[in-house]
């Protein structure tokens, strides 16, 4: 495929990534994919009220009555016959008076309906819808040189893609690992928190993901974390450089006498790029441990 000229020279841009707000190209952007991925999809649904249009339609009342928190009663009057014009003209409106974070808020809410429609239907192909839509956001996002990423349905600042791949893997790992799939989303979901971060437990969160795949493996509730690595790496030929480095980063969170995550209780200096470093770091042992000891 033809590069284009400007995309020689994009990666020379020594642009800081914005945060706090976002360029008009962006918005754009985020407007066409939001039109392209669902808002053209809602007037098939009168044509053949296929699975997909239906979802598209409830994720919209959603949005319309839980997240705009518009008149219920009126939803069906905008989306008359499902032509998706009359739904987008009244966003379009209430948009007029949006600030930069509201868009960026947007974003997420459309993420988390089909999470909500998802988990009433239990429709696979919504996984690959929410995959798509986030992967398309996260370009253009990457392309305007934004500051932020959708990663498993919560905006974060910035993360590369390889840091964004390890988190969604933990997304995908077996059901026998469920509390680590809990544990790192309650991090992300703690670090992401624009309103009110918290670092220090998202940090115990991401901490707790590696102890319960210990816990897993090992089949032993009743040890510690360092005791458990020791244990894999006796039966599963765990790289010793990478065991001792792990244990020396729970270190950091964790006294040796047991104190449950005492360290970073007595600090006040835990910042976003700690927690984000834990919880890439996290989420990576999570999937080398697994890959060590299971056939997946």
């Amino acid at each position: 495929m033809h590069q284009r000229f400007i995309d020689k020279y994009r990666p020379y841009i020594k642009e800081k990534p914005l945060i706090d707000n976002i360029r008009p190209e962006l918005l754009v952007r985020i407007q066409n994919v939001i039109y392209t991925s669902f808002y053209e999809k809602l007037d098939n649904y009168i044509i053949n009220k296929s699975a997909l249009a239906g979802g598209i339609n409830y994720m919209f009342k959603e949005l319309w009555v839980e997240y705009l928190n518009y008149d219920v009663r009126k939803y069906s009057e905008y989306t008359y016959h499902y032509k998706s014009q009359n739904f987008i003209n009244i966003i379009d409106d209430a948009k007029k008076n949006w600030a930069w974070f509201n868009w960026i808020a947007y974003v997420e809410d459309i993420w988390q309906v089909l999470e909500k429609y998802k988990q009433k239907k239990n429709y696979e192909w919504l996984t690959i819808i929410q995959i798509l839509f986030a992967d398309k956001i996260n370009k253009a996002f990457q392309y305007e040189n934004s500051g932020y990423r959708l990663v498993n349905g919560r905006i974060a600042e910035i993360i590369d893609q390889v840091e964004i791949d390890e988190i969604n893997s933990v997304f995908s790992i077996k059901d026998k690992y469920q509390a680590a799939k809990e544990h790192i989303n309650k991090a992300l979901n703690l670090m992401a928190d624009k309103k009110n971060p918290d670092y220090k437990n998202s940090i115990k969160e991401s901490i707790s993901a590696v102890e319960s795949v210990c816990k897993v493996i090992t089949g032993k509730h009743d040890v510690s974390l360092s005791v458990a690595i020791k244990e894999i790496e006796s039966n599963s030929k765990l790289n010793k450089v990478l065991k001792d480095g792990f244990i020396k980063i729970y270190g950091y969170t964790s006294n040796e006498k047991g104190v449950r995550h005492a360290a970073i209780d007595d600090s006040d200096t835990v910042t976003y790029s700690d927690a984000k470093f834990m919880l890439v770091a996290c989420s990576a042992f999570v999937n080398y441990l697994i890959m060590k000891n299971e056939d997946i």
